[in-house]
């Protein structure tokens, strides 16, 4: 992690915070005769140099961090101190909390979250009040020389391959595919498909889901591999077969008054139906 790298990480700081509206890195005397200036004001300085530990594989960084604001007269005899001295020491435990909070999620980045700081009344201009406090930022290096991302290794992605790339469910199914296999190109791929209604992928795994609205037929579906160069497609095919309906019918007795058939004696006296089953003059008879 570099000194640029901290400088963004600060500045995003300021930008999520509600309370600040200008971010400065640099020192607090030349941001003072910037004009324009939107307060509350926050300003990174690098307070001293930067120190660097190979036993360690450590580099720290102190800045001092000034939390700006203007002074606003209330009357001819009363300031506005006490509020401002309460917003720009919470301003203050907010960055020094986001930090902390950074510094437990990358582990490149580290900070106690130890701070010490002081109201800085008139330091820079009659107008406005500023809260300083220090804070030591330490970042790890992994080797004894600096090393830039060499972007010529990263190739094309290729051989984009889901095995087996043939799905057939019943409609109203729900289920996924296998994971596919790739030549990342040594890069981070991202996956997509094209629209099919019921279907999405795992943009990260390539795992394509569908759900139980999925229609009827043959879905040719076309899946794209996407890293920092270039992209690779393949097709995956899911089937969708309808289900025949089985009717079923309620237990119903019919009953039919016998008639002569021309040869002697009646061919038919009732029949009942009850679930899967006819009888016919009282023969049960599967008929499913």
């Amino acid at each position: 992690m570099t000194l640029n790298n901290i400088i963004s990480i600060f500045r995003g700081f300021a930008k999520t915070h509600g309370q600040i509206n200008t971010f400065f890195y640099g020192d607090p005397l030349k941001f003072l005769n910037k004009k324009d200036v939107v307060y509350p004001a926050m300003v990174l300085f690098l307070s001293d140099g930067i120190k660097i530990s190979r036993r360690d594989k450590l580099t720290t960084y102190p800045f001092k961090i000034y939390i700006i604001d203007l002074l606003h007269t209330i009357d001819e005899s009363e300031e506005n101190m006490a509020d401002l001295d309460s917003d720009l020491s919470s301003i203050a435990q907010d960055i020094a909390a986001m930090a902390i909070d950074i510094s437990r999620k990358n582990f490149e980045f580290n900070t106690s979250g130890e701070y010490s700081g002081a109201f800085l009344e008139n330091q820079f201009d009659d107008l406005t009040i500023s809260f300083c406090f220090d804070m030591t930022i330490g970042t790890l290096f992994n080797s004894n020389r600096c090393q830039v991302p060499d972007k010529s290794i990263i190739v094309s992605p290729k051989s984009l391959v889901y095995n087996p790339n043939t799905t057939t469910i019943d409609k109203g199914i729900i289920g996924s595919s296998v994971l596919p296999s790739i030549n990342s190109g040594r890069d981070t791929i991202i996956y997509s498909i094209s629209n099919c209604l019921g279907v999405t992928i795992d943009r990260t795994t390539g795992i394509i889901s569908w759900d139980d609205t999925v229609v009827v037929g043959t879905h040719i579906l076309t899946i794209t591999a996407t890293n920092s160069i270039s992209s690779i497609s393949t097709e995956y095919t899911l089937i969708v077969n309808d289900i025949p309906v089985v009717p079923t019918y309620d237990y119903t007795t019919y009953y039919y008054s016998s008639s002569n058939d021309g040869i002697g004696g009646s061919h038919l006296d009732f029949f009942e139906v009850n679930g899967d089953y006819l009888s016919i003059n009282g023969e049960l008879i599967y008929i499913n």
